[in-house]
């Protein structure tokens, strides 16, 4: 099991891009695209699945129903996933599990988790993409330098729009 998850990881690495649960989050976030007559509508939103990903509304956040404990909610999409380390008080005996969170807050777990990891466009190290790091970029051009993103061997045009990108998505 761990050599798999090695793998998986060294190839995320090598793709630099965010996990498929990352992108489903962000959608949730945004609110659902299954119905604009529906609350929280958004064309960048999630599909609506049932069990899955859901509209809470005050039927089911009613005392016993799925979306109970999100009562306060409603119009908000719900995702069923992993409930994060709050609902760990005693790791020797607590098991998290899944359940039900809201769009919003699945995804600001998932940005408080993953925000402080190093970006590889980031070639001056100063925790942002920018300007320096497009210098640095430019001045390793064509080249097999720290710019060499795509780690193909050479700084070219494909490693100046990963750099944009990572630039464009801070």
């Amino acid at each position: 099991m761990h050599d798999t998850a090695v793998s998986i990881w060294s190839t995320k690495g090598w793709y630099d891009c965010a996990r498929p649960i990352t992108a489903i989050r962000w959608m949730c976030q945004n609110g659902q695209s299954s119905d604009p007559a529906l609350p929280s509508y958004s064309p960048n939103g999630s599909h609506l699945v049932p069990g899955a990903i859901e509209l809470i509304t005050p039927a089911t956040t009613a005392p016993g129903q799925r979306h109970a404990e999100l009562a306060g909610y409603e119009g908000q999409v719900a995702i069923h996933a992993w409930r994060g380390p709050d609902w760990i008080a005693n790791p020797a005996t607590d098991q998290a599990g899944v359940g039900d969170r809201t769009g919003p807050a699945a995804f600001a777990h998932a940005q408080a988790m993953w925000s402080a990891l190093p970006c590889r466009a980031d070639l001056d190290g100063s925790g942002s993409v920018d300007g320096n790091d497009l210098a640095q970029l430019l001045a390793q051009w064509g080249t097999g330098g720290q710019g060499n993103l795509n780690l193909d061997g050479r700084v070219d045009g494909v490693d100046l729009g990963m750099l944009l990108q990572a630039w464009a998505s801070q």
